[in-house]
């Protein structure tokens, strides 16, 4: 009990702290982003370790140097993501889509023209959920979201993602697979992150950075059994410029085919090309490699 009531405490401190961060200038994602990130390097030690090891699985080729630089890049974009969140969730009325370049909205106008829903499939950057903002101005989207087990993050997390995911528009939980093929079959568009390991049961092994990886079958079940279009999303961060910028994709040619594999496949190609155009704004502090195949060591057995 009295652990729950300093976990509590905790909590709603830390959304104080952001809730107070969120009045500042949305600049302050380049300022104070990296220095939340240098603190988060220091005291993460587990998802630290966790980063290191998918560095070490998918850069392979990178020197110890060049690694090391990279880590350290992940999580100076991750405290810009916390930042970023900050303004997304406690402080909605602030309009910042004016720093977005927003690119191939008329490839999604004209997939969501056919009236048959669309899927956008996008992947865990670290640029998340300030994308709500610019892409809710220009069309009506749901959003497929993963519950947090702690309650008053979930609080914060559905209220903040309401302020622009609302009616017309669903926030659906991810697990709720019979409202997202409800919502393709009635024509809906839906944003759905499926790069992450669901472990066994819902996945297929495909390659991803050349490594087999439990890929979620979900997004062509859906596909195939909904018949919409899909298109990916991406995003990332410009540092230099102080803007961000998403692109929608083509529908994909042929997709989703008989194989699931090879269905995988094409999907974790997708997300890979994205990544290596800035490989430090992919949220790897996640073990995407948690599941092996049969006969193979856990990944992350040294943790």
């Amino acid at each position: 009990m009295a652990k729950t009531h300093i976990t509590a405490s905790i909590t709603w401190a830390i959304i104080a702290i952001a809730w107070l961060g969120s009045r500042l200038s949305i600049l302050t994602v380049f300022s104070l982003g990296p220095m939340i990130g240098v603190i988060a390097y220091k005291v993460s030690r587990r998802r630290r370790r966790i980063a290191k090891i998918n560095v070490e699985l998918c850069f392979p080729h990178y020197s110890a140097k060049e690694k090391q630089q990279l880590l350290k890049d992940i999580f100076k974009n991750l405290g810009a993501s916390a930042i970023e969140t900050a303004f997304t969730w406690l402080n909605p009325a602030k309009n910042f889509s004016s720093r977005f370049t927003l690119k191939g909205l008329d490839l999604l106008q004209e997939a969501q023209r056919k009236g048959q829903g669309v899927l956008v499939l996008g992947a865990h950057f670290s640029v998340m959920d300030i994308l709500s903002q610019p892409i809710t101005n220009e069309t009506n989207i749901d959003v497929v979201y993963r519950k947090n087990k702690n309650p008053r993050w979930e609080y914060i997390q559905r209220r903040g993602r309401k302020n622009f995911h609302k009616d017309p528009n669903l926030l659906i939980e991810r697990g709720d697979i019979r409202t997202i093929i409800k919502r393709l079959k009635m024509g809906r568009t839906v944003w759905y992150a499926a790069d992450q390991d669901f472990g066994v049961k819902h996945s297929v092994f495909a390659p991803f950075f050349g490594i087999s990886s439990a890929t979620a079958k979900s997004p062509f079940v859906l596909a195939k059994l909904t018949e919409c279009s899909v298109l990916f999303l991406s995003a990332t961060r410009d540092w230099q410029h102080k803007r961000w910028s998403l692109e929608f994709s083509a529908p994909f040619d042929n997709w989703p085919g008989e194989v699931d594999v090879d269905n995988a496949a094409k999907f974790n190609a997708t997300i890979q090309h994205a990544i290596t155009k800035n490989p430090a704004q992919y949220l790897w502090v996640h073990r995407r490699f948690k599941t092996t195949p049969t006969g193979l060591k856990n990944r992350y057995s040294s943790l």
